[in-house]
């Protein structure tokens, strides 16, 4: 039962970001890195993303990482 619930949830926070992405794509990108600073250590993360999105979603990683250095 609790592993049904935990997709639940997962199920409803990828809708609410999905609808989010479409009006507020900064939003999304200020979520992600918040999930990725507190992941850094010990674990790894993937994103999935739109194919169109890929080159947008390089470049905004790439850009956190030169201002980490």
């Amino acid at each position: 039962m609790e592993a049904e619930i935990v997709q639940l949830a997962l199920s409803i926070a990828a809708k609410i970001l999905h609808r989010e992405a479409q009006v507020d794509p900064m939003l999304v990108a200020a979520l992600v890195r918040i999930a990725v600073e507190k992941m850094r250590e010990g674990s790894g993360v993937t994103l999935r993303v739109s194919p169109k999105r890929v080159d947008s979603w390089r470049r905004y990683f790439a850009d956190l990482q030169t201002q980490d250095t």
